[in-house]
Formats: structure tokens, sequence, C-alpha cells
């Protein structure tokens, strides 16, 4: 949270290996972060969200529900909501994968 991370309800947090995390990074409640997490700047992870070994550009956006799993997830892009990542998947720069808020 020194780093310019907002946590918005620290007990209901979970870091389990080493994240590195850019600047105004938001975490909602119950966000997983397993084995080596980098974060972006700017990036906003919803509720309930799993992210494991994984890297998340600048400028995401995660939405509730998702699990991230050996991932990268390019720079403007949006994930979910109930959206799954598998291992080696790359989503390359402004990539919407899941339902369409439109």
């Amino acid at each position: 949270m020194l780093e310019g991370v907002t946590i918005v309800d620290p007990a209901r947090f979970d870091a389990r290996g080493p994240v590195s995390v850019g600047r105004d990074v938001y975490l909602d409640v119950n966000v997983v972060l397993e084995g080596t997490v980098t974060l972006g700047d700017r990036v906003r992870i919803g509720p309930n969200v799993v992210i494991r070994d994984s890297e998340i550009g600048d400028d995401v956006e995660i939405h509730a529900n998702c699990v991230i799993d050996h991932a990268t997830v390019g720079a403007r892009s949006i994930v979910g909501p109930f959206a799954r990542l598998r291992p080696e998947a790359k989503l390359h720069e402004d990539v919407h994968v899941g339902i369409s808020s439109k």
C-alpha cells in the first residue's frame, strides 16, 4: 500500500508470492495473487479475482470473478467478468475478453 496500491479491505486480500506493482493500482475484495505477479500502472482488479504467475499491463481492467493463470494481459485490455485465461494465454493491447456491458 505504501507503493501506491489501494486495497479495499486488506483483511480480504492474499498475496502468496512476490508481487511487483505500478502506480495507482486498485484491488477490490477477495483478490488472490499467487506466485510471481506483475501489475502495471493504473491496473484495476475487481472482487473475487485470482491471478497466478502472470503479467498484467498498464491500464488493464480485470472485472469480478476472473481467473488468470500463467498468462500475459496487454495494456489497456479489459478482462471479464467471469473470464478465465489459461496457461500461456497472451492478450495483445486493447483486447476485451468476456461479457460486454454494451
